[in-house]
């Protein structure tokens, strides 16, 4: 079998959010560093019969799972951790909706490139300060937790 001639870096992706899904994508390719989510399951079940060795088995559906995005901490109101932040924090929101949509282009982001969103009812389940280290010179890092399910699509700018 040949080798790929098409790999992707993945110095070169993009991501973006939307803020409770609405409104415009906000490009915060340069202040994320790691998309890390878990591999997409789906339910399985088995049972024994009389007349067999061997269960009968039945697969069911996918369940949602949690993708977790770091980044570079800055403290511009425009750029990723504070729009973050603040849906994290918000009070006028309510704690039961706190939708933040997430889409990533390994690609880069030219029009008709592989995407992965969550877009479908995502919640922001999980928010990440920035810590901090004495012994480290580089960049102060954050991250935040997202909870739903992931689907591919074709991106168009």
């Amino acid at each position: 079998m040949p080798k790929t001639t098409d790999s992707v870096s993945q110095a070169c992706s993009t991501l973006e959010i939307q803020i409770r899904c609405t409104g415009s994508w906000y490009n915060a390719g340069g202040e994320m560093t790691t998309v890390s989510n878990t591999k997409q399951t789906r339910e399985t079940g088995s049972v024994a019969v009389f007349a067999d060795q061997r269960h009968v088995i039945g697969g069911g559906k996918s369940p949602p799972l949690t993708v977790t995005f770091s980044g570079v901490y800055s403290e511009i109101v425009t750029e990723a951790f504070t729009l973050v932040m603040d849906l994290w924090e918000d009070a006028g929101v309510s704690d039961c909706d706190k939708q933040l949509c997430v889409r990533w282009i390994p690609k880069g982001g030219t029009a008709g490139d592989y995407m992965f969103a969550m877009t479908d009812n995502p919640q922001l389940v999980g928010f990440m300060y920035p810590a901090l280290d004495a012994g480290n010179a580089g960049p102060v890092t954050w991250e935040f937790d997202v909870f739903g399910y992931i689907d591919s699509d074709t991106f168009v700018s």
